[in-house]
């Protein structure tokens, strides 16, 4: 992978990327690659969405092998899992499952 260095980068734009970084929860570099494929035209936001979906995925497919056959044939309306079917279930994937998906998001 290729290093580029900046030199005599204004502290003000200095001081933004590392606020960014902090509440993006990223390293400097990988703040400034993300900003940086924003702005050529990138999808950086599509990629991670993509790899949001795929954790929702695994967790749905966890969860439902997880359920007893009474409880899939009449689902309760009240359920919080009726009313958001998109809403991730933490325990329903291995934290490491979570983890190899979040290194691989932030590799790219």
């Amino acid at each position: 992978m290729s290093t580029l260095q900046i030199r005599q980068m204004p502290e003000s734009l200095y001081a933004l990327l590392c606020q960014r970084a902090a509440l993006a929860h990223r390293s400097l570099t990988q703040q400034t690659i993300v900003d940086l494929t924003s702005a050529m035209g990138g999808e950086v936001k599509s990629k991670r969405l993509a790899a949001l979906q795929k954790i929702r995925m695994a967790q749905a497919t966890a969860a439902n092998a997880q359920k007893p056959d009474a409880q899939m044939a009449s689902p309760q309306t009240n359920s919080p899992q009726a009313l958001s079917p998109q809403t991730p279930n933490p325990q329903a994937i291995s934290p490491q499952a979570l983890a190899t998906w979040l290194r691989e998001d932030r590799e790219r």
